[in-house]
């Protein structure tokens, strides 16, 4: 089962348990991206495995300076579920289902590109940063929102038992699908982190990279410039 295939079977009871399992704190990491967005009175955004458009949603109802906003993603169950959420926002924004590894734009096309608990799950991490510098405009700003272990020892011992013990278990019987919570811990673990993802985007071409982190280190947002 491809990683797409995975989230489509568990999209319809998506939002629901990334409510459950982040005890509601997902709403005001996403809203965190929009504090990070380029400085300037109209962008073109892409979100990048958008999913079932939570954080296109949060960009679009605390940031007026978007004018034009794509939300892209591999699964199509879930972007259905996203379009009728986006509704509201149709004058400026559209769905297409497309990989981060591919991303079927020009050159210096988006003011920012956002990615939100998705980088983790490309297909390759690096032909998808190399899509995304190329679609950025100069000056253009990638801002990435992705799950990170803790640096202090007993939060992050506290942590990694949530994950690996409770993640799986809950997740598995909210969503009544065996491997996708299992698939999140695991994924988490292997992930690059901190100094290393900023290596890879340094590597990449993006230059000013920056790493702040969220609620004791479990999340951390990644910020590089094309310049």
């Amino acid at each position: 089962m491809t990683v797409p295939q995975m989230f489509d079977n568990i999209s319809a009871r998506y939002d629901f348990i990334n409510a459950v399992l982040s005890f509601g704190i997902d709403r005001y990491w996403r809203k965190a991206v929009c504090k990070h967005l380029p400085g300037k009175q109209k962008i073109k955004l892409l979100d990048c495995a958008t999913g079932t458009g939570d954080q296109l949603i949060s960009i679009l109802k605390n940031c007026p300076q978007i004018y034009d906003a794509v939300g892209m993603d591999p699964a199509r169950e879930m972007l259905a579920l996203a379009k009728p959420k986006l509704a509201q926002f149709s004058h400026c924004s559209r769905l297409i289902t497309a990989p981060a590894e591919a991303i079927p734009f020009p050159d210096n096309m988006f003011d920012a590109v956002t990615i939100s608990f998705g980088i983790r799950n490309v297909a390759d991490l690096n032909q998808s940063l190399r899509e995304i510098y190329r679609t950025l405009a100069l000056g253009g700003r990638l801002i990435i929102l992705e799950f990170s272990h803790p640096r202090s020892a007993p939060v992050r011992f506290l942590h990694r038992f949530y994950l690996n013990r409770i993640v799986p278990y809950v997740g598995k019987w909210l969503s009544r699908h065996k491997e996708a919570y299992t698939y999140l811990s695991k994924t988490i673990e292997t992930f690059p982190q901190g100094q290393a993802m900023a290596s890879i985007l340094k590597e990449v071409g993006f230059e000013n990279v920056q790493i702040r982190s969220l609620t004791l280190g479990v999340v951390s947002l990644y910020i590089g410039e094309k310049r």
